[in-house]
């Protein structure tokens, strides 16, 4: 997961020397949908993730995963036109899609009900750890050029495949325990309302979350706030998350997950609205950032243990698949979005308010996540 939290800041903090390269030839809308487009390749790859998971295992499709990432990074760094940059953007976001409910899968495995959140905190915090290590990085690598950083990056997630080859276990239990399901039977009639509520939610959250940690830097340029501080932004983004999601998680070993992720989506909206208000007090600004790395990426993890805890052993892969897939279309709009409200000139504010309310949205559709429901899920058969 180091590798989606390396690509997500590489890309959000090169934007502003992106958009003065004119051998690119690329504005501020463009800019959005080519980060769109590493979102699309995600939801691409989360779609099939469940069922190339049962046929070669999570250790192929970890691997496989990372070492696609890279080469395509690779490639996105020596891209001589906006083509080829888009295209090669898409394929890396297809590599890094197959990764993440494949990890989640196999991690959910170890571990209780209780301590899934905990888990998944543990295993998620690679992406802001990853964007932790872009964000202190980049500054420099950007005096190069801006491909700089996406070749870095490609460097990266080759040594992190090698690690996984190294490391991981050839056959997970949640591996075998896939085998017994299909991937049409997340879809029963006891399944399908609660798995449309998490997808939705998984939709805006990550909307919300990836919007901000792809235009943070932009945002805090047109407040006219200078790019190193900008870029201390965005690291203070990352540490937060890493820092506040694990202590976030320590509470749902006490309280429901589902409370922690609601209460964690509605702080993520007031710490967005609040910093759309452009508050004049440094601190108060990295204070805010800070927190709404916590809190935007504590609710996603906890909806991430909810969808698993939910969901049988054997679809477990393929119902993280389908709602981390399709909530990617999220991630695949924000970016877009806040090009297009920056393209028509309504400013920073109302880019930061648009994800805000994606968070609060996220926080009331899991209304529909209730005990009952659960148990429907569970009990419901396979075929």
């Amino acid at each position: 997961m180091v590798c989606e939290g390396v690509d997500l800041v590489v890309y959000g903090n090169l934007i502003p020397s992106l958009l003065v390269d004119a051998s690119i030839s690329v504005d501020k809308s463009t800019a959005g949908i080519i980060g769109s487009l590493a979102f699309a390749g995600m939801f691409v790859g989360g779609l099939t993730a469940g069922r190339i998971n049962t046929v070669y295992g999570s250790k192929c499709v970890i691997v496989g995963g990372v070492i696609c990432f890279s080469i395509a990074m690779l490639l996105v760094g020596l891209s001589v036109n906006v083509t080829t940059l888009a295209i090669f953007r898409f394929i890396t976001g297809v590599g890094l899609g197959v990764v993440l409910p494949v990890a989640l899968t196999l991690a959910r495995s170890k571990v209780s009900d209780k301590q899934a959140p905990l888990m998944i905190s543990i295993v998620m915090a690679g992406i802001p750890i990853g964007g932790s290590a872009a964000a202190l990085s980049v500054s420099v690598l950007l005096n190069l050029t801006w491909r700089a950083p996406m070749i870095a990056a490609s460097v990266v997630g080759f040594a992190v495949a090698m690690f996984a080859l190294a490391f991981l276990p050839q056959r997970s239990v949640s591996f075998q325990k896939d085998k017994a399901g299909r991937w049409k039977d997340i879809f029963g009639s006891s399944r399908i309302y609660l798995l449309a509520a998490c997808a939705f939610a998984t939709f805006c959250d990550l909307f919300s979350y990836y919007g901000v940690t792809t235009w943070l830097t932009q945002l805090m340029r047109e407040f006219d706030i200078p790019l190193e501080d900008s870029l201390q932004l965005a690291l203070t983004l990352n540490v937060g998350a890493v820092i506040g999601s694990i202590a976030v998680s320590f509470i749902s070993l006490h309280v429901s997950a589902k409370r922690v992720a609601i209460l964690s989506g509605a702080l993520a909206c007031v710490c967005l609205w609040t910093i759309a208000t452009h508050p004049s007090n440094p601190v108060v600004l990295v204070v805010l950032t800070a927190a709404t790395g916590a809190f935007s990426i504590s609710a996603q993890n906890h909806l991430n243990a909810l969808v698993a805890n939910a969901f049988p052993p054997q679809i477990r892969s393929s119902a993280l698949g389908f709602t981390l897939g399709t909530g990617r279309l999220g991630a695949v709009f924000a970016p877009m979005c806040g090009g297009t409200v920056l393209q028509m000139g309504y400013g920073a504010s109302a880019v930061l308010i648009c994800f805000g309310m994606a968070s609060l949205a996220g926080c009331l559709s899991l209304a529909v996540y209730t005990e009952k429901a659960v148990v429907r899920c569970r009990e419901g058969s396979l075929t």
